[in-house]
């Protein structure tokens, strides 16, 4: 079964959720000097968004976690 990430159209702040996606190479992993690491990547949408109809990249770090609480 495929993975779904949840995304926000930077345009409306609305969000919306596809398997329709690729991690860009160029991908790593980087650890700063408290061992904290972070996912460097570029997410590309396979598909023009479903909300503005316009084609969205993502930084790894802009994405939305669907288990942080709201608050």
């Amino acid at each position: 079964m495929p993975m779904e990430f949840l995304f926000s159209c930077p345009n409306t702040g609305k969000t919306f959720s596809t398997d329709a996606f690729s991690i860009m190479d160029g991908h790593q992993v980087t650890t700063n000097d408290q061992g904290q690491k972070k996912f460097q990547a570029t997410i590309r949408l396979h598909h023009p968004c479903p909300i503005c109809k316009e084609r969205h990249e993502y930084k790894a770090d802009e994405m939305i976690c669907p288990f942080t609480p709201k608050g």
